[in-house]
């Protein structure tokens, strides 16, 4: 649904399901605007540089007090942003921390059986019912037909359950590679030590040479 004022643009919608990935971006919005997302039954996560690629220092989920340029992720019903963009602004959250995030993950089991029943038991822990709101603000009057808004939200389900298998010809190939990486790391330091000296001896003898004949 779509209400509309002449310095406001307000969107309400709801999702359902075993919800990860929201995915908001607003396209022709004023310069100097606010965009505000609010969710009603679950907080989110969200941060500017989440679902960037060359985000530094940064981790969403697990912010470590121990460095403390880490960013991590806001946690709350509502986050905004300020639109410095015209072209192109989004909004990425995280409504589980939970579920994988790249469609693949991976748990512990003693079997198969017990990891399927695993498996369901995270996809029902996460399952919710959201509702949204998403307001667009300005001080002055905004151009309702030269904004465009594209919400995603991604839903998990269950496709299968395999069992994680080793490729062996794979794992023999960079067990070599590593074993002959550390071969030639401790042999470099004392070859290299060995043939400076020997370099050394030579230049020595030859100055010596060089001394005795002059005599």
């Amino acid at each position: 649904d779509n209400d509309t004022a002449d310095d406001n643009m307000l969107w309400t919608s709801s999702s359902s399901g075993s919800l990860t990935w929201v995915n908001i971006t607003i396209t022709g919005a004023p310069e100097g605007s606010s965009l505000t997302i609010t969710s009603g039954g679950s907080k989110w996560w969200s941060h500017p540089l989440l679902g960037d690629n060359d985000a530094e220092n940064f981790n969403c989920l697990e912010p470590n007090s121990n460095f403390e340029m880490v960013n991590h992720c806001d946690y709350g019903f509502t986050h905004s942003i300020v639109i410095d963009d015209t072209d192109s602004t989004t909004i990425r959250g995280l409504l589980s921390d939970q579920l994988p995030l790249s469609g693949l993950g991976t748990i512990r089991a003693d079997n198969l059986s017990a990891a399927k029943d695993d498996s369901v038991s995270i996809l029902e822990g996460a399952n919710m019912s959201v509702s949204w709101q998403i307001e667009l603000s300005h001080d002055s009057a905004i151009d309702n037909d030269a904004v465009d808004l594209d919400v995603t939200i991604v839903s998990n389900t269950l496709n299968g359950v395999e069992k994680f298998q080793l490729n062996p010809f794979v794992e023999s190939i960079w067990s070599l590679t590593a074993l002959m990486s550390c071969f030639v790391m401790a042999l470099a330091l004392p070859l290299g030590i060995y043939y400076a000296s020997i370099k050394r001896e030579q230049r020595l003898n030859r100055l010596r040479n060089v001394y005795d004949e002059s005599e």
